[in-house]
């Protein structure tokens, strides 16, 4: 399963972030199979938080942003499923 992005590299031939995350990845050592998990959940953060730059993201925003999704996630079942 191919896991490049449509566009891995800038029009002035540079890699893209997207290009240089996937190779992050593979350098660390994440299955091919693995990647595309890796590459929405990062889609989704940005789309969440939407950053001016990932520079300027703090600390707590980056944190709270695995622990606001689990908290959405548990309210949720408690509302299609109250008894659990």
């Amino acid at each position: 399963m191919a896991t490049t992005p449509a566009r891995p590299r800038r029009q002035d031939g540079t890699p893209s972030n997207w290009h240089r995350y996937r190779n992050l990845l593979i350098h660390h050592g994440v299955p091919e199979k693995m990647r595309p998990w890796y590459l929405l959940r990062v889609e989704a953060f940005l789309k969440a938080l939407r950053p001016e730059s990932l520079y300027r993201l703090t600390a707590e925003q980056v944190i709270g942003y695995p622990q606001n999704l689990s908290s959405q996630r548990a309210t949720c079942r408690l509302a299609v499923s109250p008894n659990l």
